[in-house]
């Protein structure tokens, strides 16, 4: 179900998943993050971050739940130096802030 593109890699950052074939539905993405903590655990750990791009979450509550699987519990954004907005339940917008403003580098969540 996944193909690891640069894992021979181990100071690539992030580590790059993908899915061995087309169409490969969320709900079984989640399933199989829940179920082979054992496979991604390690990677994450050896590379510092997972990437997992074309899987086509086609709804916020299953991305949702997918980000679970890696972070239980999602915490709120609350205060924080740009303002989002909720897209469903703890999925937010990255900003609101204008294209024209520039946002520097922060640590973000820092304040909690």
């Amino acid at each position: 179900m996944i193909r690891w593109q640069n894992e021979a890699d181990t100071e690539a950052l992030p580590l790059v998943a993908t899915p061995d074939r087309e169409g490969t539905l969320p709900g079984t993405l989640v399933g199989w993050a829940q179920a082979r903590r054992s496979e991604w655990e390690p990677r994450l750990h050896r590379h510092g971050a997972l990437l997992f791009r074309g899987f086509g979450f086609d709804a916020f509550p299953a991305f949702e739940a997918f980000a679970q699987c890696f972070s239980p519990p999602l915490v709120r954004y609350t205060g924080g130096a740009s303002n989002r907005k909720v897209v469903h339940g703890n999925v937010y917008t990255s900003t609101e802030a204008s294209p024209a403003l520039v946002i520097s580098q922060h640590h973000e969540g820092a304040y909690l």
